[in-house]
């Protein structure tokens, strides 16, 4: 029904992939997902989280969550952009 995919190196926590059925969406497993990633990478000394989205994707899922953007490339594909996030971790 969903899954994440990540590394943690030079106290990142990298998000590559977060990905639910679509029955699953809205239904907190997203933030669940997310929210034991948190933790391991805290666990593991980690002080940041990146990720990237494109923004008909999980944008705003992010955004919700605490996430910045911190970068965006245009037109990438024609009409729509494409974004780097990043999550400070409270110490």
């Amino acid at each position: 029904v969903g899954g994440l995919a990540a590394v943690t190196y030079w106290d990142w926590l990298v998000i590559k992939l977060l990905v639910l059925d679509d029955s699953q969406r809205g239904s907190g497993l997203g933030q669940q997902l997310l929210r034991l990633a948190h933790e391991e990478a805290i666990a593991r000394g980690c002080t940041h989280a990146q990720t990237m989205s494109y923004d008909f994707q999980a944008l705003s899922f992010y955004l919700k969550q605490g996430y910045t953007i911190v970068g965006e490339l245009t037109d990438f594909p024609a009409g729509y952009n494409y974004y780097w996030l990043r999550k400070d971790f409270e110490s």
